[in-house]
C-alpha cells in the first residue's frame, strides 16, 4: 500500500510548486525561500552594481540569486560573476515580469529578502511589494518617489506586520545619507538631555562629482509627468508627514483643500526657492531630492517618537567652510536655482531619443572619479551639533547606492529588522558602521563654540557699555535698512526676546549679528 501512495504523493507535490513557481522561472530551487536574497533587476545598470557588491562583500554561505525579465542576460552576468571568482557568487536566476502578479507573487515565495533595482517604482514596484507583504518576505529598493508609489505603500502596513515582513524603501542614495545623518545628529542632542528642535542637512554641491544613468532619467520625468497630470498630489508632497499617519490626530483633515496644502508652500518655501539658513550659516539652494528625503526623515523620527523635531534640507552651492559669502553666495543660489529648473524643462519637453537610455550609465572610470559630501546642523535647547557624511572615490548615484542598497538587504537577511512599512535608519541601525568599510564616513561633534557665543549674545543688552560707544553707533545705525527688518524674522524666539521695540530693537539686532 505505501509503494502505491509513493507517486500520488509526488505527483501532488509537483502540481504544488508548479501553482507556486510558474512556468519561464530559470533555476528556482523547488522549496520555499529558496534563496537568502534575491537582487532584481541584476541585468539593468544600477542591478548590476548591486549583484557585484553581493557577490565581492556578502557573508559566508549566502545562497542568493540573480532576477529580472530577460533570462538570457540573466545567465551571462551569472557566468561572468563564477568565472570571476568572487567570495559568494549567484546560485541561481530568477526570471519574471513585475507588472504580471503571478510572477511578483513567485519570486516573492522565492526568498527571504527581494531587493529591486527596476524602476520607475510607480510602474515596475507595485505588484512586487504587495506580494512580498503578503507572504512575509523582506522587501528593499531604491526609489525616491514619496509621492505616489511610497505613499500607497501604506496600506501594506498593517498586511506586513502581520506577516513579519520588513518593508524598506528609499534604501539609495534617497534617502540613507540624510536619514542616518538626521538620526545621529537628533541622538547627539537627546544624549545631552535636550530635546532637538531643528535639524538641517545640506547637500555640499562643489563636493559631489558623479554622472546621470537613463533609468534615473526616466524616472524624474515621470514624476513630473505625474505630478501634471495629478496636481492634488504635488500638493501632498508638501506635506512633511505624509508618511506618518501615526502623527496625524482624528480632526486632521484629510480630504484634498487648496487653501490649506497651499500654507504649505509657505511653510516649506526651501523646497521651492533660494535662501538663507542661520543654521547652516549660508545661502542655499531647492535640492531635488528632499522632496523625498524630508519625508523618508520624518518617518523615522515619527516610528521613534521624535515628532516634535524641525526638518530641512536642502543644497549649498559653495564650501560652507568659506562662510556665508555675502552677495555672492546669495547670487550663487539664485543662479543655481535658474539653472535647475532650465535642465528640468529641457529634459521633461526634449525626444526620449535624444536622452540616455535605461540600462545606460556612467563608465567605471567617471563612478570612481566622483564623490558627494552632506553636512548636517541640529540645534537642541542649549547646544548644537554639526556633522558630515562623506564619500571619495564613488559618485552618489551608483557607486554609493549600490553599496547602500546592497547592504541594507544583507542587513535584513542577518539581523532581521522591526516588521511592517519603514525608513533605511530603522531598519538597519547598524549601517553607518557597515558603509564605512566601503569609504562611507559618518562624523559628529559638538560644537561649544556654539553654545559660548549663544551665553555671549543672551547676555548683551543695547545699553551694554563693553563695546566703545563710537563703534558701536558707526556700526549700528539708528534708522534700519529693510534687509535688517527681514532677517529678524529668521532669528530664534529666545533671540528675539532679548531686544527691546523700536530703533532699539534694531541697534541690538546689528549687535547680535555681529557676535553670530
Amino acid at each position: 500500500m505505501t509503494g502505491v501512495k509513493a507517486p500520488r504523493l509526488r505527483s501532488q507535490e509537483k502540481r504544488m510548486f508548479e501553482t507556486i513557481f510558474a512556468p519561464g522561472g530559470g533555476e528556482e530551487a523547488k522549496c520555499e525561500k529558496a534563496y537568502a536574497l534575491v537582487v532584481f533587476g541584476a541585468s539593468g545598470f544600477t542591478g548590476k552594481l548591486v549583484a557585484l557588491h553581493v557577490a565581492q562583500h556578502g557573508p559566508s554561505g549566502l545562497r542568493w540569486a540573480l532576477g529580472g525579465r530577460d533570462k538570457g542576460k540573466l545567465e551571462k552576468l551569472r557566468r561572468d560573476l563564477v568565472d570571476c571568482r568572487y567570495a559568494i557568487p549567484p546560485a541561481g536566476i530568477v526570471v519574471g515580469d513585475l507588472r504580471d502578479v503571478k510572477d511578483c507573487c513567485r519570486i516573492a515565495e522565492t526568498a527571504k529578502c527581494v531587493l529591486t533595482t527596476c524602476g520607475p517604482y510607480d510602474q515596475y514596484g507595485r505588484e512586487l511589494v504587495k506580494a512580498c507583504a503578503n507572504v512575509g518576505t523582506n522587501y528593499v529598493d531604491i526609489t525616491g518617489e514619496a509621492v505616489p508609489f511610497v505613499r500607497d505603500s501604506l496600506d501594506l502596513d498593517a498586511i506586513a506586520k502581520k506577516t513579519g515582513a520588513t518593508i524598506a524603501h528609499c534604501c539609495g542614495f534617497d534617502s540613507v545619507p540624510s536619514d542616518l545623518l538626521a538620526k545621529l545628529a537628533i541622538e547627539a542632542i537627546e544624549a545631552r538631555g535636550e530635546r532637538c528642535q531643528k535639524c538641517v542637512v545640506a547637500l555640499e554641491a562643489p563636493e559631489c562629482m558623479g554622472g546621470f544613468s537613463g533609468g534615473t532619467i526616466a524616472s524624474g520625468i515621470g514624476i513630473m509627468r505625474h505630478v501634471l497630470k495629478h496636481p492634488k498630489d504635488f500638493f501632498a508632497s508638501l506635506d512633511q508627514d505624509v508618511l506618518c499617519p501615526q502623527v496625524k490626530t482624528p480632526s486632521s483633515p484629510s480630504k484634498f483643500s487648496f487653501s490649506r496644502d497651499l500654507l504649505n508652500v509657505g511653510s516649506f518655501w526651501w523646497l521651492l526657492l533660494p535662501g538663507y539658513d542661520s543654521l547652516l550659516g549660508a545661502w542655499h539652494a531647492p535640492f531635488v531630492m528632499a522632496w523625498c528625503n524630508q519625508k523618508v526623515v520624518r518617518l523615522s523620527c515619527a516610528l521613534r517618537k521624535e515628532t516634535t523635531t524641525e526638518y530641512k534640507e536642502v543644497m549649498t552651492p559653495l564650501p560652507l567652510g568659506g562662510g556665508n559669502w555675502g552677495v555672492v553666495g546669495l547670487v550663487v543660489a539664485v543662479v543655481t536655482w535658474l539653472s535647475f529648473n532650465l535642465l528640468t524643462t529641457i529634459l521633461f519637453v526634449v525626444p526620449s531619443t535624444w536622452l540616455p537610455r535605461p540600462g545606460t550609465g556612467p563608465s567605471r572610470k567617471e563612478r570612481l572619479g566622483g564623490s558627494w559630501s552632506l553636512r548636517v546642523a541640529a540645534r537642541g535647547d542649549t547646544s548644537k551639533v554639526v556633522g558630515r557624511v562623506v564619500a571619495q572615490g564613488q559618485d552618489p548615484g551608483y557607486g554609493s547606492t549600490a553599496a547602500m542598497a546592497a547592504e541594507c538587504a544583507l542587513s535584513l537577511v542577518s539581523d532581521g529588522a522591526p516588521a511592517g512599512l519603514v525608513s533605511p535608519s530603522v531598519a538597519c541601525p547598524g549601517l553607518p558602521a557597515r558603509l564605512k568599510a566601503f569609504g562611507i564616513t559618518f562624523s559628529l561633534k559638538v560644537d561649544d563654540d556654539d553654545k559660548k557665543r549663544r551665553q555671549v549674545v543672551s547676555s548683551l543688552r543695547p545699553e551694554d557699555d563693553s563695546l566703545p560707544r563710537g563703534r558701536r553707533l558707526r556700526r549700528l545705525p539708528l534708522h534700519p535698512p529693510r534687509r535688517a527688518r527681514l532677517r529678524l524674522s529668521g532669528l530664534p524666539r529666545c533671540h528675539r526676546r532679548l531686544l527691546p521695540r523700536g530703533p532699539r530693537r534694531i541697534r541690538g539686532l546689528r549687535l547680535l549679528l555681529l557676535f553670530r
